[in-house]
């Protein structure tokens, strides 16, 4: 039995129709992924899926009892609170065990290194092959709302497996099985960078990078090891 269904549904803000009788199915363990641009309706739909607005026309079906948790767009929390809290106010109880956590927040990391970067950061790492001039060209950077080139995402992301290794690993490559994680935040060269990790299970740790400011600039980090 699916877990929701939406009938030939219909949405229209004036004369731009958003949603011309689409038909979904979600089954139960079932992933979507909603693609579009801005504007397309996304976030019309998902408001939909959650019983927050009404279609124009069709049908919507829940499977009763459903609990449908839904994170806004402009995220509804202060600049200083932490993910956790935030997740949990609006109920998206599923995502909380990607976050270790005592009480009411997160429980302070069990390991924390802080790496520095160059002010030449940036060109150094053109040399593996990066050619974006976003990372060299002042200009450029300066079009895209920088006061200067900032570094690519794969040198901070380099910068913090590196620290992650050498903390959790032992330094030994071996032991490093894998990670991934969600970039936040742009990284200016020449900055401070610090890795919280939290080991939740054996082999096993969550992780998130902070600018000097504080600012997380890598966010939702998973890292398995041996």
């Amino acid at each position: 039995m699916p877990l929701l269904t939406l009938d030939r549904l219909s949405i229209a803000f004036g004369h731009l129709p958003l949603l011309d009788e689409a038909n979904l199915q979600v089954e139960p363990r079932e992933r979507v992924c909603v693609l579009g641009r801005n504007g397309s309706g996304k976030s019309t739909l998902l408001r939909i899926l959650s019983g927050e607005q009404q279609p124009d026309a069709g049908t919507v079906w829940r499977q009763p009892n459903l609990r449908v948790a839904r994170l806004d767009q402009d995220v509804p929390i202060q600049e200083a609170e932490q993910m956790y809290i935030a997740l949990k106010q609006v109920g998206v109880e599923t995502v909380l065990v990607r976050y270790p956590r005592e009480g009411h927040g997160l429980r302070e990391p069990d390991h924390v290194v802080t790496v520095q970067t160059r002010s030449d950061q940036a060109l150094l790492y053109r040399l593996s092959g990066d050619r974006n001039p976003l990372h060299s060209d002042p200009s450029f950077a300066a079009m895209g709302g920088f006061d200067r080139p900032i570094l690519h995402g794969l040198c901070t992301y380099g910068f913090t497996g590196r620290a992650l290794l050498h903390e959790l690993c032992g330094s030994d490559p071996a032991r490093f099985s894998g990670m991934d994680a969600r970039f936040s935040s742009p990284v200016l060269p020449g900055e401070a960078l610090t890795v919280r990790a939290w080991v939740d299970g054996d082999g096993s740790a969550v992780f998130q990078t902070c600018g000097q400011d504080g600012r997380i600039v890598i966010d939702a980090g998973r890292l398995t090891y041996r």
